[in-house]
């Protein structure tokens, strides 16, 4: 049966669905009857379920939510938490979390989820409400009408699939894991290693990375002694140069956090401080231009919680959305320039077409969420720039 429309992932899910019913449901039901009647239903039930799912979920709109709504909500957090750091450190008698939920029943005026994020029955009652409504628009209307059927798929659902799930993506064992897979094929680069070293608030992660860097340089200056050619003791007394300059930045996190300077308003990017700390007379900043800030992914991050602290995200995602997309086009219409170069004359140019009308369909799609009429004033654009921009969408056909 077509659940997703492709093969290898419906292989799989039918495969996970075997495994399923041989696991929950073989183990019990083969000790009543060897009729398959109820199994082959219930096969029908979840794939049909699948289905509707698949449907929904390829109807969501998710570009606006990765590129928009997604990224304010994690800038958001990210933000409400540094805040709550920089007041229990200023209280330590101060309880985090109870700190972190009252900022955001501020932010949030009319919402908080400090009972659903800390009380085990309010996240099972959240979940079960959750659940009724996704089985509703989901599964088949008779299997939904049998009320003891949909009681025990929310059950099911919400004690053995959403609970333990929320569970293991919250650990911090597994996060870790996650991220060292992550970086596995992306190495971490020198700039984002050190900002880590230089913001580390924790001695013991601190003492446990100046004993792996004391080990690496006892290693070095062995293979130093041992070493007989130029060229090896060349590359080995820079990597022991940069070894001692990770060290030396160690030393000095540690010593600054074991003598407790008041450096502490550095963890609150909303505080006056950095106003005061940049203001110094004599203190050399460095010129930035924008397109090093976007360019840098420590320095994006840093620009766009300023941005957020201001109201004015919305901007910095405008432009890079836009970019992006032009960056994207230019490469496509290079690659088609070059394509129909190479065609001879009278050859079809379908394929050269069809790329045309997807570039101009990603387009479609980015006026409509940020530069369309009726967002126009999300993005506070003049009335004389609105008449132009609209005029062009509409010479090209983008409207």
């Amino acid at each position: 049966m077509r659940i997703t429309g492709s093969k290898l992932i419906d292989d799989t899910i039918n495969d996970m669905i075997d495994c399923v019913l041989r696991d929950y449901v073989h183990i019990w039901y083969d000790h009543i009857t060897d009729d398959d009647e109820f199994i082959h239903e219930l096969r029908k039930a979840i794939q049909n379920s699948l289905v509707t799912l698949s449907s929904r979920i390829k109807e969501v709109d998710w570009i606006p939510y990765l590129t928009t709504n997604l990224v304010d909500d994690a800038a958001t957090h990210l933000r409400l938490f540094r805040q709550a750091l920089a007041k229990v450190k200023e209280n330590p008698n101060n309880d985090l979390i109870s700190v972190f939920f009252d900022l955001e029943a501020t932010m949030e005026k009319n919402l908080c989820r400090d009972m659903v994020c800390t009380d085990d029955s309010h996240l099972a009652d959240y979940f079960q409400g959750l659940t009724e409504v996704l089985l509703y628009l989901v599964i088949p209307q008779d299997a939904y009408a049998c009320a003891p059927a949909s009681v025990l798929a929310q059950d099911l659902l919400v004690n053995h699939v959403l609970i333990p799930l929320l569970r293991l993506v919250s650990d911090p064992d597994f996060v870790n894991q996650t991220i060292i897979t992550l970086c596995k094929d992306s190495p971490v680069t020198v700039d984002i290693y050190m900002n880590a070293i230089n913001t580390s608030d924790s001695i013991d992660e601190l003492f446990a990375t100046q004993a792996f860097f004391n080990q690496q340089v006892t290693e070095l200056k062995k293979a130093l002694e041992f070493s007989n050619s130029s060229d090896e003791m060349s590359t080995l007394r820079e990597q022991l140069k940069c070894v001692n300059y990770v060290r030396k930045r160690i030393d000095h996190q540690i010593s600054h956090l074991k003598e407790g300077k008041p450096q502490d308003w550095i963890d609150d990017p909303d505080g006056e401080e950095w106003q005061h700390y940049f203001m110094q007379p004599g203190l050399k900043l460095n010129t930035l231009s924008l397109e090093q800030v976007l360019k840098n992914s420590v320095a994006l991050s840093y620009f766009l919680d300023y941005m957020s602290s201001v109201d004015g995200s919305h901007y910095l995602l405008m432009y890079l959305n836009v970019d992006a997309w032009r960056v994207s086009a230019e490469q496509q219409l290079e690659e088609i320039e070059l394509s129909n170069r190479s065609l001879q004359q009278g050859k079809d140019r379908s394929k050269n077409h069809q790329e045309m009308l997807d570039c101009m369909r990603v387009c479609q799609i980015i006026y409509r969420i940020i530069l369309c009429d009726q967002t126009f004033r999300s993005v506070g654009n003049s009335v004389q720039f609105s008449s132009v921009f609209s005029s062009s969408v509409q010479y090209f056909g983008l409207n």
